[in-house]
């Protein structure tokens, strides 16, 4: 069961084609196969800017519609789906993107006795007592009889994410004297498996109203326009049903470990002092003691391979893609061919088959050695140690446990079930990425006895979720021991008082998009989250700049505040870009001015520290509000307000005392230079002592004809050797291609196009602009184009024309 997706460009119609062969994508066990078996779906390549309505739309003549989006994936089927799930089109943008999403199995079943509770209020129709089937749910999880869930081939008492879709429904359990309703529904979220023969009536499903999507509830989206009531389209109310239903199981809960890094360890400055330093000074001297000897940086590889494995302690894939496939699938150095090694190696790259390079260094280290100083085993390798010290750096190196959230009602607010630390201690819990500390806390973990056990869960409250941001769809959270992190705890304990806390962030009513499907999809493509958290973390920075900072340095970064502020007011009268900034910030803004013009600045250091640490802390409140608001652009159209976030920029980057926010994606830092550091903070303290380590590694590749010695004996034809060449100079022709695209990337990442002249000359043209001639892009069309010399200096040495 899967689909294929040709990837086609929206401006020309053509396929996107990569050496004379189309791309496509295979998706497997998704619902847009199960409610539309007999589509055809293509996957349309959109620019920002430039694609238009109408370039969506030109394709209906065709028998293609725009049916579905996410994000800058927008999905083209020869049937129209999008309005037999949603009752709005906004909806196919919000939830489009679980209607491709893979499962790693999916069934039908017909008949199946349900049960749908109300997650917040327990109404379930009359059959039981809210007070029962409440906890039967949660915000994004329900229940599977354990028969049921035998029957799909599910793993023993594991919870499962899941993707279903409802194609039939009747009132009542197997009632055949109420009317079938065959109105199509979206299902998303967990189940868990319980024995739910003996609850009610006896169900195969116990269904969240949390869980089903895609059909209007007015409590949850406002109008389209301030003031307009939309008509409710009759969703599923709470009650019994007999349905008919697919189910995928997208993943099974486990217990994992994920990385911890700068967001989260940037708000606790005293817990990396105290907690992860001398967790550094041991990786860094591990790291040193690799640096000389590529053998031991391979075997690290192998090994940060392994433990990811481990750390997936439930699922047997990782067992079946590394430790079991070498053991059955190992490679024979005796017979190797060249011609197949390439393309062996050819294949990792990407994320495509990492396991493949896996396999090739856990056999070579076992004693033949001779691959180690391949070149493109040593370009894995150098990105493998280049990831080391970023880790270092950024504090990624530190694990937590991790595994999926689910409700319990017996549990406190301040309190979390996981089985796997000790009854009764204190554990932080989080779920990444946080904007910010408040939705970082410590719990007490409880064991219940009464509670049955789900492998790979965390239990926790309504509360508890509520105040964690998260909910029980299939959100992972982090869970440590806090007695392994004493200082960073304290630190916690303390951020949460009230009077710390930045300011409550508060989820928006969902507002519909208005216009056309391929408007709304255009619209819902806009991606502010990535400049936002960068902006939490230079606010953040800077707040805790004013309580790290050295004594004997507090003058200079007192000079850099007030220089700062200076600068702040200053933006208000720009000309091209004016600022205005929030009156309660403003008013800071102000007081710091005032303090910074007075002579006597030395006897004034502590007030403006502390006047900017406040300053600091209530921007960082506001960006966390708007950053809420951007990660749920695509269920809604809200949006953040941009002349807000303009102000909060101008404010975290004056001074701007956090460049690692940035460095940390250049290619350069920690593959031939250390990375940039100006403060005191959290990641300044990691960074600093990374940078001291810092050495590149001894990693030289060899020729690859020093390598031809391991296939002495192989013999080939003159056709053969003559397929080799030819297969040589492809791959050159592709680097050298690869080498030039990469290039032109530097220049524009917009789209380009090559014009073709009458004599038959070819012209590229970049950096393509909105104002362009909408026709440009028509392949049959003929044009006449000006060429002028560039006269701007910054891109002359770039671009003659």
């Amino acid at each position: 069961m899967a689909i294929i997706l040709e990837h086609f460009c929206t401006k020309t119609g053509k396929p996107i084609v990569v050496n004379d062969i189309p791309i496509t994508e295979t998706i497997e066990h998704c619902l847009a196969e199960y409610f539309a078996p007999n589509a055809t779906f293509k996957l349309g390549t959109v620019y920002r800017g430039l694609t238009t309505e109408s370039d969506l739309q030109q394709f209906q003549k065709q028998g293609w519609s725009l049916e579905f989006a996410a994000d800058d994936r927008f999905y083209f089927m020869d049937e129209s789906l999008c309005v037999q799930m949603f009752d709005r089109p906004h909806f196919g943008a919000a939830y489009g993107s679980n209607m491709f999403t893979p499962c790693k199995s999916f069934a039908e079943r017909e008949n199946l006795r349900v049960l749908v509770v109300n997650a917040t209020t327990g109404e379930n129709g009359g059959v039981l007592s809210p007070e029962t089937a409440i906890k039967l749910v949660g915000d994004g999880d329900g229940k599977i009889d354990i028969r049921l869930h035998q029957e799909l081939g599910n793993e023993a008492q594991t919870p499962f994410q899941t993707r279903f879709g409802i194609k039939e429904k009747r009132q009542g359990l197997n009632d055949e004297s109420k009317p079938l309703d065959s109105t199509w529904q979206l299902g998303k979220g967990t189940f868990a498996p319980r024995d739910l023969s003996k609850i009610g009536g006896g169900y195969d499903l116990v269904i969240s109203t949390e869980q089903l999507k895609g059909r209007v509830r007015e409590q949850e989206w406002g109008g389209g326009k301030e003031g307009e009531s939309r008509k409710e389209s009759a969703p599923i109310n709470p009650g019994e049903y007999t349905m008919k239903i697919g189910i995928g199981n997208k993943t099974d809960a486990y217990y994992g470990m994920t990385s911890t890094g700068s967001q989260f360890w940037n708000s606790f400055p005293n817990g990396v002092k105290g907690d992860v330093i001398p967790r550094l000074e041991q990786r860094l001297e591990e790291l040193k003691e690799m640096t000389n000897d590529p053998r031991k940086i391979a075997q690290d590889y192998v090994r940060s391979i392994d433990v990811g494995c481990m750390d997936r302690r439930n699922l047997s894939d990782c067992d079946r893609h590394s430790h079991k496939e070498y053991n059955d699938d190992f490679i024979d150095f005796d017979h190797l061919n060249l011609e197949e090694f390439e393309k062996l190696i050819d294949r990792t790259f990407g994320d495509r088959d990492r396991n493949m390079i896996y396999r090739i260094l856990r056999a070579d280290l076992e004693g033949h050695y001779q691959l180690l100083e391949h070149p493109k085993i040593i370009d894995k390798l150098q990105e493998h140690w280049r990831k080391q010290y970023l880790d270092c750096a950024s504090g990624r190196f530190i694990k937590f446990d991790s595994a999926m959230a689910q409700t319990c009602h017996e549990l406190a607010a301040n309190e979390v079930s996981y089985p796997n630390l000790p009854d009764g201690e204190e554990v932080i819990v989080y779920r990444g990425p946080t904007a910010n500390s408040n939705t970082i806390n410590i719990f007490i973990n409880r064991h219940l006895d009464n509670e049955s056990f789900d492998k790979g869960t965390i239990k926790m409250s309504p509360q508890g979720l509520k105040i964690s941001l998260s909910d029980c769809d299939g959100d992972r959270m982090s869970i440590a021991l806090a007695s392994e992190f004493p200082h960073t705890t304290a630190e916690i304990k303390q951020k949460q008082l009230q009077e710390n806390r930045y300011t409550e962030i508060i989820k928006l009513a969902k507002k519909s998009y208005e216009g056309s499907f391929e408007q709304i999809a255009l619209q819902a493509m806009e991606n502010k989250v990535g400049l936002i958290a960068n902006l939490c973390m230079k606010g953040i920075a800077l707040e805790n700049e004013c309580l790290c900072i050295p004594q004997n340095e507090v003058a200079d970064f007192i000079r850099s505040i007030c220089q700062g502020i200076e600068k702040m007011l200053a933006a208000e009268t720009d000309k091209q870009y004016p600022v205005q900034y929030p009156d309660r910030i403003k008013k800071q803004i102000l007081e710091i001015s005032d303090l910074c013009k007075l002579e006597a600045l030395e006897t004034n250091q502590n007030n403006i520290l502390e006047k900017s640490c406040n300053l600091y802390h209530d921007v960082v409140g506001i960006l966390g509000g708007e950053l809420q608001i951007e990660v749920d652009r695509g269920k809604s159209a809200n949006r953040s307000n941009p002349e807000i976030i303009n102000a909060c920029k101008v404010i975290v980057t004056n001074p701007d005392i956090a460049p690692w926010v940035e460095e940390r994606k250049i290619d350069e830092v920690f593959s031939s230079r250390k990375m940039n550091i100006k403060g005191h903070g959290a990641i300044d303290m990691m960074v600093k002592m990374t940078n001291e380590v810092f050495a590149e590694s001894s990693l030289i590749p060899r020729s690859t004809q020093q390598f031809q010695d391991l296939f002495k004996g192989v013999q080939f034809s003159p056709q053969e050797k003559l397929k080799a060449i030819e297969i040589k100079k492809e791959y050159d022709a592709l680097i050298n291609r690869a080498i030039t695209t990469s290039r032109e990337l530097e220049q524009t990442t917009a789209p380009r196009i090559i014009v073709t002249s009458c004599d038959g000359s070819k012209i590229d043209i970049i950096g393509l602009p909105n104002s362009l001639n909408s026709h440009i892009f028509d392949t049959n069309k003929n044009f006449n184009i000006k060429i002028v010399e560039n006269n701007f200096e910054k891109t002359q040495d770039k671009n003659n024309y």
